[in-house]
């Protein structure tokens, strides 16, 4: 079986979409994901989230942010044998788009969030068939914090601004 891991501003372990056979997913292989994403957060608060708390300079944090993130998500990939990445409905980069499945797993989630179900108690894990392959695919949001909104939210630094338009 073949494993994949995405992140949206869900994190998420993936493979292709089309219209699959869906099964149960085995627990080890959602252990697996889970421990993938929750070794991605604790780097983003350790060498992310707490340089805003230290009130370093935003544009200085976003460039560190944009230079290590893809390493990490390799790193992460590398270390459990799965694709990890990140997505969301709203990507600044289309490469970054969700897929159907993606599209619609964050749908859902976004649904129950609204209706109040807690964000720290979402994920989503099946096996598809795709083709002559078993995919395992899970997803999970990333919890924003209020530092994420520096880069993240509706009042964005001019400087940042630039920087992401690039």
């Amino acid at each position: 079986m073949r494993t994949h891991a995405l992140s949206l501003a869900c994190a998420v372990i993936v493979a292709a979409a089309c219209t699959p056979r869906v099964e149960p997913p085995p627990a080890a292989s959602i252990r697996s994901a889970r421990q993938a994403a929750l070794t991605f957060d604790q780097r983003m608060m350790r060498e992310i989230i707490a340089r805003l708390q230290r009130d370093e300079d935003a544009v200085a944090v976003w460039l560190a942010y944009a230079d290590h993130v893809p390493d990490w998500g390799r790193e992460i990939s590398n270390d459990v044998e799965v694709e990890f990445s990140r997505t969301a409905l709203g990507v600044r980069n289309p490469a970054n788009a969700p897929d159907d499945w993606e599209r619609q797993q964050m749908e859902q989630m976004s649904f129950m969030l609204d209706t109040g179900i807690d964000a720290e108690t979402l994920d989503v894990a099946e096996v598809r068939q795709e083709g002559e392959e078993k995919v395992f695919r899970w997803m999970r949001p990333i919890l924003m914090t209020e530092e994420c909104l520096v880069c993240h939210g509706e009042n964005i630094e001019h400087r940042v601004k630039l920087l992401l338009g690039q």
